[in-house]
């Protein structure tokens, strides 16, 4: 049986953004997935620890279209979208994946769950449920759940296109993009920022 372990939020907000994206990995089709980033307090699990330990959760897939469409909803994971082969294996992709920063190391997330409290502004409150594993060996800790109760800022999206490729959607094609995949209305208009198109939230 896993340990048990709450992990207490740092005082500053973390993060909830989101990119319109697709690669060789995650299938050819443009998709939107969330991050979020809750930086921590003091963590320590067996004979590691941090002050300033850092929770990130990325390529979540949501199946929303807007930033809306979270408030209030609970959200299980951890499914197998699709199977890719490599080096002769078949390998699972799932909805999410995650790590959890301890000193130099980033041990293994296992995500669970992602219930949203109601939005006030840009900000929105969430309970992050799942399980840390430590990818040292051997171990340097048991596996353990956690739950962490945090409040997000919401991010913008940014359209980055094909991951395995140097180039990102040029505006014309990152519009359409957002068209496809946004409830463009609760967004602002695409906007570049550093040759990458992002539309912020419109809260």
């Amino acid at each position: 049986m896993a340990q048990q372990l709450r992990l207490t939020a740092a005082d500053s907000d973390g993060a909830l953004d989101a990119s319109i994206q697709w690669s060789a990995e995650d299938g050819p089709e443009p998709m939107l997935v969330h991050a979020i980033t809750v930086p921590l307090g003091p963590v320590r699990l067996g004979e590691q620890s941090d002050d300033e330990s850092v929770l990130r959760l990325h390529s979540i897939r949501f199946d929303v279209r807007s930033w809306r469409e979270l408030a209030g909803r609970s959200f299980s994971f951890r499914h197998v979208v699709r199977e890719i082969e490599a080096e002769g294996e078949s390998l699972p992709i799932y909805d999410i994946y995650g790590s959890l920063r301890l000193g130099d190391a980033y041990h293994e997330v296992i995500a669970s769950g992602i219930t949203f409290g109601r939005y006030d502004g840009c900000r929105v409150t969430a309970t992050l449920e799942g399980r840390v594993e430590s990818i040292d060996h051997p171990p340097g800790f048991d596996p353990t759940d956690f739950t962490c109760d945090a409040t997000l800022t919401l991010g913008p999206v940014t359209v980055r296109g094909d991951l395995g490729s140097t180039t990102v959607p040029a505006a014309a094609e990152a519009e359409r993009l957002a068209q496809q995949l946004l409830r463009t209305d609760d967004y602002g208009e695409p906007r570049d920022r550093r040759g990458v198109v992002v539309l912020e939230p419109s809260c």
